[in-house]
């Protein structure tokens, strides 16, 4: 592939959100999706990551010592989850509506280190560097994931998850209290208006222009030199001056 057609693959991912009427959803299909989830899994894998998994986490059916597991559904099974959603309190018909059209769903966990200390009642892990490194690589994975589905003409959305946080769904559908799930990432077929509600991504152009997010780091002297140096936090405002 060209670099021009790489560049275009990135430029075209976007986020959609189908939603249809849970009583009107669509057509599960069958499990012809398990190979393109298969393909979209092997790609995510390739994503840089730092560090192995604690040893502890490797260990069962999914003992890889990379920091993600992938938990995946074909159409079927979205259909059977969209059910089981609807039986659940809170806020769940979005979710059960995306479920109603989804032709598969990945649910994307990482695996934190233990803790070297009891973690406060509001925390998931133990906030290292260690941890910082897993979470970057199973995003990255992620994001290989949405660019392949780009490239193969499928839609995505990669949703945080929501009620599948929750300590009793997660357990319902086989993901371990040791694993912290980082977002549920939806496969749908091409939307259509007549049948659906379909929703873009809101945040695609909200970074503002390159200039209010990157700067050129020009030369710089050491401490002790005479020249300006960096501060602790990598910046210094005297280096546009220099």
């Amino acid at each position: 592939m060209s670099p021009d057609a790489v560049a275009e693959v990135i430029r075209a991912r976007r986020t959609i959100k189908f939603r249809v009427d849970p009583d009107r959803a669509l057509p599960p299909g069958d499990d012809s999706t398990r190979s393109l989830v298969e393909e979209l899994v092997d790609l995510g894998a390739t994503a840089p990551h730092h560090f192995p998994c604690h040893s502890g986490h490797q260990q069962g059916p999914l003992d890889s010592p990379a920091p993600w597991r992938f938990h995946c559904m074909t159409g079927p099974a979205c259909r059977r989850l969209m059910a089981y959603v609807l039986t659940l309190d809170g806020l769940v018909d979005k979710l059960a509506a995306l479920l109603a059209a989804a032709d598969g769903l990945i649910l994307v966990t990482w695996l934190p280190d233990p803790p070297s200390s009891p973690l406060p009642a509001d925390s998931l892990f133990e906030p290292t560097r260690r941890n910082m490194e897993h979470v970057a690589g199973v995003a990255a994975a992620v994001q290989n994931m949405l660019l392949a589905a780009t490239a193969k003409g499928v839609e995505t959305y990669w949703g945080s998850g929501g009620v599948f946080r929750r300590p009793a769904v997660a357990r319902r559908l086989g993901i371990g209290a040791h694993e912290v799930l980082l977002g549920a990432v939806f496969l749908f077929p091409t939307p259509d208006d007549a049948k659906g509600e379909v929703k873009p991504g809101a945040r695609r152009r909200s970074a503002g222009p390159r200039d209010s997010w990157m700067r050129w780091v020009e030369a710089f002297e050491a401490p002790g030199t005479g020249g300006p140096a960096l501060e602790s936090d990598g910046t210094s405002p005297t280096l546009a001056d220099s």
